[in-house]
């Protein structure tokens, strides 16, 4: 995430801050699981 919006710890649930993301969209491309929608 270029703007640092994504945190958490590898094998476990991540959680995306809305104040900062930029919404470009790089974490729906990245995602394996098809986990994150955008809103």
């Amino acid at each position: 995430c270029p703007g640092g919006a994504i945190s958490g710890e590898v094998k476990k649930p991540h959680s995306i801050d809305p104040a900062k993301c930029l919404k470009c969209g790089a974490c729906m491309e990245k995602c394996r699981f098809g986990a994150i929608s955008k809103v």
